[in-house]
């Protein structure tokens, strides 16, 4: 791959970045269950947890788990 390409992946990867994390940062989430989130989701001990969305909802399913226990997806 020569630079010029190379440079233009990595600018092209680096601002797609920023404009996801803009746009997932003014979606709005309201938690239908607070304490089943908090039990099953955010307490490692409770063991492993399935997740599920529609198709055009999958991108900001990984977006807003980001921050949780990294495990096989």
């Amino acid at each position: 791959m020569k630079f010029k390409d190379r440079l233009l992946f990595e600018v092209s990867a680096a601002l797609a970045t920023v404009v996801i994390r803009i746009w997932f940062g003014t979606v709005r989430v309201r938690i239908l269950n607070p304490h089943t989130y908090d039990h099953y989701l955010r307490n490692p001990a409770s063991g492993n947890v399935v997740a599920g969305t529609w198709h055009r909802n999958t991108v900001f399913l990984f977006y807003f788990f980001r921050k949780l226990a990294p495990g096989p997806l």
